[in-house]
């Protein structure tokens, strides 16, 4: 919402929690994994929406089933 640095995302953070949730937990479905991953984007309340694809090539005969979800953070917070 502003230009001032003083407590901004620290995307490369996040970054490292959502590799860690797909390298350590095992899905069946995409879209079961993108919901804990928006669940792990959520979590830091000044993130006031987040929409995440996730695709998994090399399925179904060269064919690759994606899916794309978006939602609001429930837990918003302007501060």
């Amino acid at each position: 919402a502003s230009d001032e640095l003083a407590g901004p995302i620290d995307y490369a953070e996040l970054y490292g929690r959502l590799v860690e949730i797909v390298a350590s937990t095992s899905h069946a479905l995409l879209e079961r994994l993108g919901g804990d991953l928006l669940e792990a984007i959520f979590a830091d309340a000044r993130i006031v929406r987040a929409e995440i694809s996730i695709a998994k090539p090399g399925l179904l005969d060269g064919a690759t089933p994606s899916v794309t979800l978006r939602r609001a953070n429930p837990d918003y917070d302007p501060r």
